[in-house]
């Protein structure tokens, strides 16, 4: 980043910053908002983003879902995926597959460290 001088005359300078990003800045555990779940059977889709709202939604009819529905923990590990999935496909969709795919297993380590 360029920073403009205070007094005319002085040359440009950089510097940088680190910027920590919430989901949901003011939420106790860093949660991730909670997802709208559509019941879709016989869909093959897990999550998909909703731009217009803002929201992930979830099919809660998916076979995956059900499996770990009743189980807090792995519906949270579980829940937590198709946010990392959504994200990286939201900001990384562009590159070629293999690039998208290693930004995923970077976002899932990091995850894996908070759930």
């Amino acid at each position: 980043m360029r920073v403009r001088p205070a007094v005319k005359g002085e040359p440009m300078r950089e510097a940088s910053a680190e910027a920590e990003v919430l989901v949901e800045a003011e939420a106790a555990r860093r949660a991730f908002p909670p997802p709208v779940f559509v019941h879709a059977p016989g869909e093959p889709w897990r999550s998909r983003w909703n731009g217009a709202s803002g929201k992930l939604e979830v099919n809660s009819a998916h076979s995956d879902y059900q499996i770990v529905r009743p189980l807090p923990a792995r519906r949270r590990r579980y829940l937590g995926r198709l946010y990392a999935k959504e994200l990286v496909l939201h900001n990384f969709g562009h590159e070629p597959s293999s690039a998208v795919l290693e930004r995923l297993l970077e976002v899932l380590t990091r995850l894996d460290e908070h759930l």
